[in-house]
Order: C-alpha cells, then sequence, then structure tokens
C-alpha cells in the first residue's frame, strides 16, 4: 500500500514558494514598488537581516531539538 506523503507542511511550503517566487518577479518587473525606507536601511536590507537571522537561529536550535529527541 502506498502513501502519501505529501500533507499539510509541503503544500504550505509550495505555497510559500510560490508567494516569494510572485514577489520577486513582481517587484523586479516593476509591478508593485517595495522599495522604501525603515529606519536607517530599505525594506529589502531588513528582510534580508530577517532571513538570515532566522537562518542562523533555527538552523542550530533544529539540529539540537532533533538530537534531544529523535
Amino acid at each position: 500500500m502506498v502513501s502519501n506523503r505529501r500533507g499539510a507542511p509541503f503544500y504550505t511550503a509550495l505555497l510559500l514558494v510560490l508567494v516569494i517566487i510572485v514577489l520577486s518577479v513582481g517587484n523586479y518587473l516593476r509591478w508593485w514598488d517595495l522599495h522604501f525606507y525603515v529606519g536607517p536601511f530599505y525594506s529589502h536590507h531588513w528582510l534580508s537581516i530577517i532571513g538570515a537571522s532566522y537562518v542562523a537561529i533555527i538552523t542550530p536550535l533544529f539540529s539540537i531539538m532533533k538530537r534531544r529527541s529523535p
């Protein structure tokens, strides 16, 4: 019996990737303007900082959590 391993997490991640692609293409083709200041930096700098921080924090945390409870 073959089980379907594509559940809600798979489709949520797929939807997130598609939204990011649409936003990236739309921003590149100037469909909308996402270039504005938030404090001392532009919005895309803040998104890059947030993304890098997320990866830098979650990756080691996930590894530690998997070792403690496999």
